[in-house]
């Protein structure tokens, strides 16, 4: 069994490293580049191109894969943006937006300038996390499965410089799905729905405003205010609607489920000791820091707690 202190560990570390992962959803250049390929609605944009590993799915697999997404608001999308582009394509452009956007981040013009260290510290990160990517089994991981074969045969980057950013991505990705579906399986085994996990993270106000995760998943008020009487039902919330609050049994609740996705992920980093951990905890700080600075997550969507809001909450990324 892992103690706390490892678990929490690399609890931060993979939230740190993914940051790199994850602000590809917010770059204009990755959202430009799938845009020209015909797809240009934003949310088709985020469908098509996290989905695109998966191959021409339909609407339904998209929502039992990203979970927390409304189906109806999906099938607006999927499979018609298929129709398009195909899913290769899609997933090329992706690429390439995500290199755009590495470049602008990390690279020389990058506002603030560049440290010179900081190509050396990425190829760092991703040959230290090379026996926990190796460690990564699709068994039971749809979305991660997909995704370690589109990159398994490693992205090439058109500049040569941008490498070492363009690898990190690539394993905060695998990282980032693989915990994904082992959450998703935890979520389901401690019975909450796509909509009712949603609905308790942002009542954290550690996660996306209320108002940016119904846009952004599709979600009518009706609909949350419903999920959330349901989960005060359940005497997991209290108050109602956006002003809502979870009681202490969610904040268990939500920490059962958080340790339940740890274990799923645990096995993998077994290579790494709590030292080498803590070591590379502190560079993937270092990412995380200079997108949360750059803006790279934007205020309208993210509640203050989630600390991907200000210069000021860079620390917590």
């Amino acid at each position: 069994m892992v103690n706390s202190q490892r678990r929490d560990l690399i609890r931060r570390l993979s939230k740190r490293v993914e940051s790199v992962h994850s602000a590809t959803y917010f770059a204009r250049p990755v959202g430009e580049a799938i845009a020209g390929t015909g797809v240009t609605h934003p949310s088709a944009i985020y469908f098509a191109g996290r989905a695109a590993p998966l191959g021409r799915v339909p609407a339904s697999v998209v929502a039992a894969t990203f979970y927390s997404f409304n189906p109806a608001y999906i099938r607006r999308f999927v499979p018609e943006c298929w129709d398009t582009a195909a899913p290769e394509t899609v997933h090329a452009a992706r690429l390439a937006g995500v290199e755009q956007f590495l470049a602008g981040a990390f690279g020389p013009e990058a506002p603030g300038g560049r440290s010179p260290e900081l190509p050396a510290l990425a190829q760092h990160l991703v040959d230290a996390l090379d026996p926990v990517l190796t460690a990564l089994l699709p068994d039971g991981r749809t979305l991660f499965a997909a995704h370690q074969e589109a990159l398994a045969p490693g992205v090439q980057a058109q500049d040569p410089a941008v490498q070492p950013f363009l690898d990190l991505w690539s394993a905060a990705t695998l990282l980032r799905e693989y915990r994904g579906d082992g959450h998703i399986g935890a979520l389901v085994t401690h019975d909450l729905s796509g909509l009712e996990a949603i609905v308790l993270h942002c009542l954290t106000g550690t996660s996306f405003r209320p108002s940016a995760a119904r846009k952004s998943r599709g979600w009518s008020e009706e609909e949350w205010n419903a999920a959330v009487e349901s989960l005060r039902e359940r005497g997991l919330v209290l108050g109602a609607g956006d002003e809502a609050r979870i009681t202490d049994e969610a904040a268990a609740l939500r920490e059962e489920i958080e340790q339940a996705t740890d274990a799923s992920v645990a096995l993998s980093w077994e290579a790494l000791s709590d030292e080498r951990l803590a070591e590379l905890d502190g560079q993937a700080k270092d990412f995380a820091k200079i997108l949360v600075a750059q803006g790279a997550f934007p205020q309208k969507l993210f509640a203050t707690g989630s600390g991907l809001t200000s210069r000021e909450q860079a620390d917590r990324a």
